[in-house]
């Protein structure tokens, strides 16, 4: 069997674009490797960032139950003041009618 030269130019151009895209591949291969570990990372990421959120808005919700808590002491203590101080109003009307009833007596 002979092979022509067009035939061995044909082979060898073959073969060279084989080995080419044998190189490709493996480049493409290294490639997808690395981006494989990039969104594996990502991931990781993403998991402690909804972890951190997660917390945070757990100590929203806390710091909200402890405002309104604290609401509500506030307006039963602002109650209170309110009722004590109509109570030494009446009271220090009581005491000037007293006084006043004595001194003109």
């Amino acid at each position: 069997m002979v092979i022509t030269p067009q035939q061995l130019k044909h082979t060898n151009l073959i073969f060279l674009e084989h080995r080419k895209l044998s190189k490709e591949v493996d480049l493409l291969i290294q490639q997808v490797n690395g981006l494989e570990t990039i969104n594996k990372n990502l991931v990781a990421m993403d998991s402690l960032r909804l972890s951190q959120l997660n917390r945070c808005m757990l100590q929203a919700d806390i710091n909200d139950q402890v405002i309104n808590s604290l609401n509500i002491q506030l307006a039963k203590k602002e109650k209170r003041v309110k009722k004590l101080r109509n109570l030494s109003i009446g009271g220090f009307t009581v005491a000037a009618g007293l006084f006043a009833v004595l001194f003109v007596k």
